[in-house]
Formats: C-alpha cells, sequence, structure tokens
C-alpha cells in the first residue's frame, strides 16, 4: 500500500527480470501517457540489459479518501506481454480543509455602532494557504465582508498570522442588535481536484449599545476596580501591622504564639 496525498505526483523506478521493449502504468485500468523511459543496466557479465523502467503519474480526482489499483504493462524484447505482474494499492489521502482562529483584543461584549475592533488571526494549512477573509453579521442579516483580506501572495505559506483592525459601521448596527464576526481561510487546493477548501472560524459575539450606555458601563467598571484595589490595600495595611507586632516580639527576646 503506498499512501499519496491528492494532487501528489508519484516516480516510479523498477527493474523487471527480462529485457524491455515497453513498459506503461496502468492506474485503475487506465494507461498512463507518456511511456515508461527504458534504461540499460550492466549485468555481472558486463552486458547491458535493458531492464531499468522509469515514469511517473499524478494523482488527480475527487478530493477524498479511496483506493487505486497501480500495476504495469509490459513487453519483453520476444514481443511477450506480462498477463498479471505486481500489483500494488495507492492509497489517496484527501486534502483537510484549513484551520482558522480569531481573538478579541482590549474591547469587552459592547460595541458602539462606530466600533473599531482589533482582533488577532491564525490560519494553518498543510500545504499552503491562499487567503484569510473576515465578516460580519447583524441580526439575522447575511455575512457581510469585513476589512482587507489577508495573503501571502504566493500560495505557499502554510501559516498566515497578525492582527487587524475591522470596521464595522458600513454593516449599519442598531443598538440592541447582537453582531458576529468570523474568519475564512482558502486554501490552495485546485479547481480540478475539488478545491479549493475553506474553513470558519468561531464566531465573536458583540451586543450593539448607545455611546451613553458604553460610558456608563466603563465607569461602573472603573468603580469596581477601585473598590478592588481598596480591599487590597487595606489587607496590605493589615498585613503591615501584623509584621510590626511581630517585630516586637522578637524585640523582648519571647516567641508568642501570635508572633
Amino acid at each position: 500500500v503506498i499512501p499519496v496525498p491528492i494532487g501528489s505526483r508519484v516516480k516510479v523506478v523498477g527493474v523487471s527480470n527480462k529485457d524491455l521493449v515497453s513498459a506503461v502504468i496502468v492506474l485503475e485500468e487506465r494507461r498512463i501517457s507518456p511511456e515508461m523511459r527504458i534504461l540499460p543496466v550492466t549485468g555481472a557479465d558486463g552486458r547491458e540489459a535493458m531492464r531499468t523502467v522509469v515514469g511517473a503519474f499524478e494523482v488527480r480526482g475527487a478530493n477524498k479518501a479511496h483506493w487505486r489499483v497501480l500495476r504495469f504493462a509490459l513487453i519483453d524484447s520476444d514481443g511477450y506481454a506480462n498477463r498479471k505482474g505486481r500489483q500494488l494499492i495507492v492509497q489517496v489521502i484527501p486534502d483537510e480543509p484549513p484551520r482558522v482562529s480569531i481573538r478579541k483584543l482590549a474591547v469587552g461584549a459592547d460595541l458602539t455602532p462606530s466600533a473599531l475592533v482589533p482582533l488577532t488571526y491564525q490560519a494553518e494549512d498543510a500545504y499552503g494557504l491562499e487567503v484569510v477573509r473576515f465578516s460580519g453579521a447583524v441580526g439575522d442579516a447575511k455575512p457581510r465582508p469585513l476589512g482587507k483580506d489577508v495573503s501571502t501572495g504566493s500560495g505557499q505559506e502554510p501559516t498566515l498570522a497578525g492582527r487587524t483592525e475591522l470596521e464595522i459601521e458600513p454593516l449599519e448596527p442598531k443598538p440592541g442588535q447582537v453582531l458576529r464576526i468570523r474568519a475564512e481561510a482558502v486554501d490552495t487546493l485546485p479547481d480540478r481536484l475539488g478545491g479549493p477548501n475553506t474553513s470558519t472560524s468561531g464566531a465573536l459575539t458583540f451586543r450593539i449599545v448607545k455611546p451613553d450606555d458604553l460610558m456608563k458601563e466603563l465607569i461602573r467598571r472603573q468603580k469596581e476596580l477601585r473598590l478592588e484595589f481598596m480591599h487590597a490595600i487595606a489587607l496590605q495595611e493589615v498585613a503591615r501591622a501584623k509584621t510590626a507586632d511581630a517585630s516586637v516580639a522578637f524585640a523582648d527576646g519571647k516567641v508568642t504564639a501570635q508572633a
């Protein structure tokens, strides 16, 4: 069994037990052209024999897991063809879709209708990425493009990662609505092999609020943080006082349980 990724070009090199005048690769009863090259090999007696064969074939078709029978049609120098010959199994391995994820940066769950959303993205594919796109949808509306597409141009990079800012105002969001942002990664599998493969990230979900409501929420969170800091400072003052009392006890030469 020969495991081969879809779209691969497989080189075949073999040696026959008789001199050949013709050698053809046959994949699933389809003869592959051009024919294999027949090259001389020098035997122990110093005589050249036409027994080395070299050829290649491409693994095409649908992008799904399946098996293909590989054999060789040979004709020797006496004109006899092999009726059986060796058979191999080509296990076609499909190309998997890329993986893509996004994360928000320095923003909460609430956004105003004119917000810029900073986020990071990361996409991976074993054989190369074509592009990463971003989209957003408000409520039940269809997703619409957001920001600029990310591409290396060469289509050979297995990873695309970075940071971007998406302007949501073109989606015309209204306070009270829910916004969902996603990223889509597209790989380089060609059309003739059933490509390209695409995948979509999980959604980042936000609630659209009025600017005044967002400001009130920020002030509320600031007050909560101030109370947390005050509580932490109080705990440190208590610890400091206890440490000072322990120092006084040590100075008297007595170590009490409290100290």
